[in-house]
Protein backbone atom coordinates (compact mmCIF):
# COMPACT_ATOMS: atom_id res chain seq x y z
CA UNK A 1 0.00 0.00 0.00
CA UNK A 2 2.50 2.22 1.00
CA UNK A 3 4.54 1.82 -2.75
CA UNK A 4 1.13 2.42 -4.61
CA UNK A 5 0.48 5.64 -2.69
CA UNK A 6 4.63 7.06 -3.12
CA UNK A 7 3.85 5.77 -7.12
CA UNK A 8 0.65 5.31 -8.29
CA UNK A 9 1.25 4.01 -11.52
CA UNK A 10 2.53 1.07 -9.97
CA UNK A 11 -1.21 0.30 -10.18
CA UNK A 12 -0.64 -1.16 -13.59
CA UNK A 13 1.23 -4.45 -12.51
CA UNK A 14 -1.73 -4.99 -10.56
CA UNK A 15 -3.26 -7.24 -13.15
CA UNK A 16 -0.44 -8.82 -14.26
CA UNK A 17 0.14 -9.50 -10.28
CA UNK A 18 -3.04 -11.19 -10.11
CA UNK A 19 -2.98 -12.87 -13.46
CA UNK A 20 0.44 -14.63 -12.13
CA UNK A 21 -0.35 -15.33 -9.03
CA UNK A 22 -4.04 -17.22 -10.15
CA UNK A 23 -1.56 -19.19 -12.62
CA UNK A 24 0.87 -20.33 -10.32
CA UNK A 25 -2.80 -21.26 -7.92
CA UNK A 26 -3.46 -23.51 -10.84
CA UNK A 27 -0.18 -25.07 -11.39
CA UNK A 28 0.05 -26.21 -7.91
CA UNK A 29 -3.46 -27.70 -7.79
CA UNK A 30 -2.85 -29.46 -10.80
CA UNK A 31 0.73 -30.89 -9.41
CA UNK A 32 -0.49 -32.05 -5.95
CA UNK A 33 -3.63 -33.29 -4.33
CA UNK A 34 -4.72 -31.28 -1.51
CA UNK A 35 -7.00 -32.15 1.60
CA UNK A 36 -7.53 -28.45 2.20
CA UNK A 37 -6.02 -24.90 1.36
CA UNK A 38 -5.29 -22.21 3.81
CA UNK A 39 -5.28 -19.16 2.37
CA UNK A 40 -4.14 -15.78 3.84
CA UNK A 41 -5.65 -12.41 2.73
CA UNK A 42 -8.67 -11.51 1.70
CA UNK A 43 -7.35 -9.40 -1.18
CA UNK A 44 -5.65 -10.66 -3.28
CA UNK A 45 -4.86 -14.03 -2.44
CA UNK A 46 -8.65 -15.25 -1.76
CA UNK A 47 -10.04 -13.51 -5.39
CA UNK A 48 -7.20 -15.52 -7.06
CA UNK A 49 -8.06 -19.00 -5.63
CA UNK A 50 -11.73 -18.57 -6.55
CA UNK A 51 -10.53 -17.33 -10.33
CA UNK A 52 -8.50 -20.67 -10.08
CA UNK A 53 -11.11 -22.85 -8.74
CA UNK A 54 -13.46 -21.79 -12.50
CA UNK A 55 -10.77 -24.14 -14.14
CA UNK A 56 -9.88 -26.81 -12.50
CA UNK A 57 -10.90 -29.02 -9.01
CA UNK A 58 -9.85 -27.49 -6.02
CA UNK A 59 -10.51 -28.68 -1.93
CA UNK A 60 -12.05 -26.54 0.71
CA UNK A 61 -10.46 -23.51 2.03
CA UNK A 62 -10.21 -21.46 5.32
CA UNK A 63 -9.22 -17.90 4.80
CA UNK A 64 -7.96 -15.59 7.09
CA UNK A 65 -7.74 -11.64 7.27
CA UNK A 66 -4.61 -10.44 8.97
CA UNK A 67 -5.56 -6.33 8.46
CA UNK A 68 -6.47 -3.71 6.20
CA UNK A 69 -7.92 -6.48 3.69
CA UNK A 70 -11.02 -7.02 6.50
CA UNK A 71 -11.49 -3.17 5.64
CA UNK A 72 -10.79 -3.28 1.79
CA UNK A 73 -14.01 -6.12 1.71
CA UNK A 74 -16.49 -3.39 2.64
CA UNK A 75 -15.78 -0.80 -0.49
CA UNK A 76 -17.82 -1.11 -3.00
CA UNK A 77 -17.09 -3.74 -6.22
CA UNK A 78 -13.82 -4.98 -5.18
CA UNK A 79 -15.06 -5.36 -1.43
CA UNK A 80 -18.01 -6.98 -2.96
CA UNK A 81 -15.95 -9.72 -5.22
CA UNK A 82 -14.24 -10.17 -2.03
CA UNK A 83 -17.12 -10.74 0.07
CA UNK A 84 -18.47 -13.06 -2.77
CA UNK A 85 -14.89 -15.27 -2.66
CA UNK A 86 -14.91 -15.33 1.33
CA UNK A 87 -18.03 -16.53 1.38
CA UNK A 88 -17.16 -19.42 -0.37
CA UNK A 89 -14.96 -20.54 2.02
CA UNK A 90 -15.56 -23.55 4.31
CA UNK A 91 -14.40 -21.25 7.59
CA UNK A 92 -12.75 -17.99 8.22
CA UNK A 93 -10.82 -16.58 10.79
CA UNK A 94 -9.26 -13.05 11.59
CA UNK A 95 -5.99 -12.32 13.65
CA UNK A 96 -7.39 -10.16 15.80
CA UNK A 97 -10.73 -8.96 17.78
CA UNK A 98 -11.11 -5.48 16.14
CA UNK A 99 -10.54 -6.82 12.75
CA UNK A 100 -14.09 -8.68 13.18
CA UNK A 101 -16.69 -5.83 12.51
CA UNK A 102 -15.00 -5.43 9.03
CA UNK A 103 -14.74 -9.11 8.37
CA UNK A 104 -17.63 -11.91 8.29
CA UNK A 105 -19.10 -11.90 11.72
CA UNK A 106 -18.87 -16.14 12.17
CA UNK A 107 -15.38 -15.00 11.57
CA UNK A 108 -13.00 -17.12 14.59
CA UNK A 109 -10.24 -15.18 16.05
CA UNK A 110 -7.35 -17.22 15.82
CA UNK A 111 -4.32 -14.81 16.33
CA UNK A 112 -0.47 -15.83 14.38
CA UNK A 113 2.01 -16.96 17.02
CA UNK A 114 5.69 -16.22 18.47
CA UNK A 115 8.42 -18.61 18.69
CA UNK A 116 8.91 -18.55 22.00
CA UNK A 117 12.39 -20.16 21.58
CA UNK A 118 13.90 -17.86 19.71
CA UNK A 119 12.86 -15.06 22.03
CA UNK A 120 13.71 -16.25 25.74
CA UNK A 121 15.23 -13.29 27.79
CA UNK A 122 17.67 -11.35 26.05
CA UNK A 123 17.88 -8.63 27.42
CA UNK A 124 20.18 -6.68 30.13
CA UNK A 125 23.97 -5.89 28.60
CA UNK A 126 25.52 -2.92 27.85
CA UNK A 127 24.55 0.62 27.96
CA UNK A 128 20.78 1.62 28.04
CA UNK A 129 19.27 1.85 24.64
CA UNK A 130 15.73 2.65 23.24
CA UNK A 131 15.10 0.56 20.74
CA UNK A 132 12.09 0.70 17.57
CA UNK A 133 11.80 -2.31 15.16
CA UNK A 134 9.44 -2.33 12.10
CA UNK A 135 8.90 -0.95 8.48
CA UNK A 136 9.53 2.85 8.34
CA UNK A 137 6.16 3.90 7.27
CA UNK A 138 3.95 6.73 8.67
CA UNK A 139 1.29 4.66 10.60
CA UNK A 140 4.53 3.24 12.66
CA UNK A 141 4.90 6.97 13.91
CA UNK A 142 9.03 6.87 14.05
CA UNK A 143 8.69 10.63 13.63
CA UNK A 144 6.55 10.93 16.77
CA UNK A 145 9.79 8.63 18.86
CA UNK A 146 12.10 11.09 17.33
CA UNK A 147 10.31 14.33 17.90
CA UNK A 148 10.22 12.63 21.66
CA UNK A 149 13.79 11.65 21.89
CA UNK A 150 15.38 15.76 22.44
CA UNK A 151 13.32 15.73 25.60
CA UNK A 152 15.17 12.16 26.96
CA UNK A 153 18.33 11.24 28.61
CA UNK A 154 21.08 12.17 26.48
CA UNK A 155 22.92 8.64 27.95
CA UNK A 156 19.92 7.13 26.14
CA UNK A 157 20.59 6.01 23.02
CA UNK A 158 17.76 5.48 20.34
CA UNK A 159 18.32 2.59 17.49
CA UNK A 160 15.84 2.21 14.82
CA UNK A 161 15.96 -1.38 13.19
CA UNK A 162 14.14 -1.12 9.73
CA UNK A 163 13.80 0.55 6.85
CA UNK A 164 10.74 1.72 4.17
CA UNK A 165 9.76 4.81 2.57
CA UNK A 166 10.07 7.26 5.43
CA UNK A 167 13.73 6.64 6.00
CA UNK A 168 14.85 9.80 4.09
CA UNK A 169 12.23 11.77 5.81
CA UNK A 170 13.43 10.35 9.02
CA UNK A 171 16.76 10.56 8.75
CA UNK A 172 16.61 14.27 8.02
CA UNK A 173 14.85 15.33 10.97
CA UNK A 174 18.43 15.45 12.33
CA UNK A 175 18.03 13.60 15.85
CA UNK A 176 20.40 11.60 17.43
CA UNK A 177 19.05 8.54 16.83
CA UNK A 178 21.09 5.36 14.81
CA UNK A 179 19.65 4.41 12.12
CA UNK A 180 20.39 0.74 11.46
CA UNK A 181 18.64 0.04 8.34
CA UNK A 182 17.06 -3.31 7.58
CA UNK A 183 18.69 -6.51 9.88
CA UNK A 184 17.93 -10.29 9.18
CA UNK A 185 16.70 -12.08 12.46
CA UNK A 186 19.84 -13.56 13.92
CA UNK A 187 21.54 -9.49 14.19
CA UNK A 188 18.24 -8.68 15.92
CA UNK A 189 18.70 -11.23 18.66
CA UNK A 190 22.31 -10.06 19.29
CA UNK A 191 20.81 -6.32 19.38
CA UNK A 192 18.34 -6.98 21.42
CA UNK A 193 21.10 -8.33 24.34
CA UNK A 194 21.96 -4.64 24.87
CA UNK A 195 18.30 -3.54 24.35
CA UNK A 196 16.07 -2.08 27.52
CA UNK A 197 13.21 -0.36 26.12
CA UNK A 198 10.96 -1.42 23.00
CA UNK A 199 9.08 1.67 21.70
CA UNK A 200 6.09 1.23 19.48
CA UNK A 201 4.66 4.42 18.26
CA UNK A 202 1.89 3.60 16.13
CA UNK A 203 -0.78 5.80 14.74
CA UNK A 204 -4.10 5.09 13.33
CA UNK A 205 -3.95 5.28 10.10
CA UNK A 206 -7.64 3.97 8.93
CA UNK A 207 -8.80 0.53 9.14
CA UNK A 208 -7.88 -0.07 4.83
CA UNK A 209 -4.04 -0.21 6.46
CA UNK A 210 -4.51 -1.11 9.77
CA UNK A 211 -2.67 -4.28 11.47
CA UNK A 212 -4.19 -6.90 13.42
CA UNK A 213 -2.13 -8.49 16.15
CA UNK A 214 1.70 -6.76 16.25
CA UNK A 215 3.95 -9.80 15.47
CA UNK A 216 6.88 -7.44 16.96
CA UNK A 217 4.91 -6.33 20.14
CA UNK A 218 4.30 -10.38 20.75
CA UNK A 219 8.19 -11.14 20.06
CA UNK A 220 9.50 -8.27 22.84
CA UNK A 221 7.05 -9.38 25.28
CA UNK A 222 8.76 -12.90 24.98
CA UNK A 223 12.00 -11.41 25.26
CA UNK A 224 11.34 -9.98 28.44
CA UNK A 225 11.98 -6.49 27.00
CA UNK A 226 9.93 -3.52 28.53
CA UNK A 227 7.77 -1.79 26.12
CA UNK A 228 6.40 1.55 25.50
CA UNK A 229 3.58 1.45 22.83
CA UNK A 230 0.44 3.53 21.55
CA UNK A 231 -3.04 3.30 22.84
CA UNK A 232 -4.14 2.05 19.45
CA UNK A 233 -6.64 -0.87 18.95
CA UNK A 234 -4.59 -3.57 17.55
CA UNK A 235 -2.43 -2.96 20.67
CA UNK A 236 -5.17 -2.67 23.27
CA UNK A 237 -6.96 -5.57 22.43
CA UNK A 238 -3.81 -7.83 22.57
CA UNK A 239 -1.70 -6.87 25.85
CA UNK A 240 -3.92 -5.25 29.47
CA UNK A 241 -2.32 -1.94 30.56
CA UNK A 242 -0.04 -4.01 33.43
CA UNK A 243 1.95 -5.59 30.45
CA UNK A 244 2.70 -2.36 28.46
CA UNK A 245 2.98 1.27 29.05
CA UNK A 246 0.46 2.58 26.53
CA UNK A 247 0.77 6.65 25.55
CA UNK A 248 -2.06 8.61 23.52
CA UNK A 249 -1.28 8.10 20.01
CA UNK A 250 0.53 10.80 18.12
CA UNK A 251 1.37 12.84 21.45
CA UNK A 252 4.42 13.52 21.81
CA UNK A 253 4.48 14.53 25.15
CA UNK A 254 2.08 11.78 26.34
CA UNK A 255 5.31 9.20 25.15
CA UNK A 256 7.59 11.80 26.83
CA UNK A 257 5.94 11.27 30.17
CA UNK A 258 5.26 7.41 30.05
CA UNK A 259 9.04 6.98 28.43
CA UNK A 260 10.15 8.91 31.66
CA UNK A 261 7.81 6.51 33.71
CA UNK A 262 9.99 3.62 33.21
CA UNK A 263 13.47 4.84 33.09
CA UNK A 264 12.92 6.65 36.24
CA UNK A 265 11.50 3.16 37.97
CA UNK A 266 13.08 0.06 37.43
CA UNK A 267 10.31 -1.64 40.33
CA UNK A 268 7.37 -0.81 36.84
CA UNK A 269 9.90 -2.53 34.35
CA UNK A 270 9.91 -5.83 36.02
CA UNK A 271 6.53 -5.69 37.03
CA UNK A 272 5.46 -4.87 33.67
CA UNK A 273 7.77 -7.63 32.30
CA UNK A 274 6.89 -10.09 34.30
CA UNK A 275 2.90 -9.95 33.00
CA UNK A 276 3.84 -9.44 29.76
CA UNK A 277 5.61 -12.57 29.34
CA UNK A 278 2.49 -14.48 31.38
CA UNK A 279 -0.28 -12.94 28.53
CA UNK A 280 2.41 -13.83 25.77
CA UNK A 281 1.68 -17.32 26.56
CA UNK A 282 -1.38 -17.49 24.72
CA UNK A 283 0.39 -16.40 21.24
CA UNK A 284 3.18 -19.28 22.17
CA UNK A 285 2.52 -21.40 18.73
CA UNK A 286 2.13 -24.39 20.41
CA UNK A 287 -0.76 -22.80 21.32
CA UNK A 288 -2.38 -21.13 18.20
CA UNK A 289 -0.86 -24.47 16.09
CA UNK A 290 -3.53 -26.57 17.89
CA UNK A 291 -6.38 -23.63 16.80
CA UNK A 292 -5.14 -24.26 13.55
CA UNK A 293 -4.38 -27.27 12.93
CA UNK A 294 -8.13 -28.37 14.51
CA UNK A 295 -9.87 -25.95 11.88
CA UNK A 296 -7.24 -27.51 8.89
CA UNK A 297 -8.74 -30.88 9.48
CA UNK A 298 -12.37 -30.41 10.61
CA UNK A 299 -12.18 -28.37 6.87
CA UNK A 300 -10.74 -31.05 5.54
CA UNK A 301 -13.45 -33.65 6.36
CA UNK A 302 -10.86 -36.45 7.24
CA UNK A 303 -9.78 -36.66 4.21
Amino acid sequence: MGNLKRRPYLGLLLPLFFLCQVLAILHELRRWEYDVIHVHWIIPQTISLWIARWFTKAPPFVVTAHGGDAALSRLPVLGQLAQICFRGSEASTVVAEHLRSHALQSAIVAPMGVDIDRFSEVSGEGDPRLVFIGRLARKKGVDILLQALPSLPEDLDLHVIGDGEERKALEKMGTRANFAGAVNHDEIIKFLRRTDIICLPFRDVGPLDSDGTPTVLLEMAAAGLAMVASDIEAIDQTFSDDAVTKFKADDVNDLIEKLWSLISNPDRVESQISAAQKEVKRFYWATVAETYADLLLKTSNGR
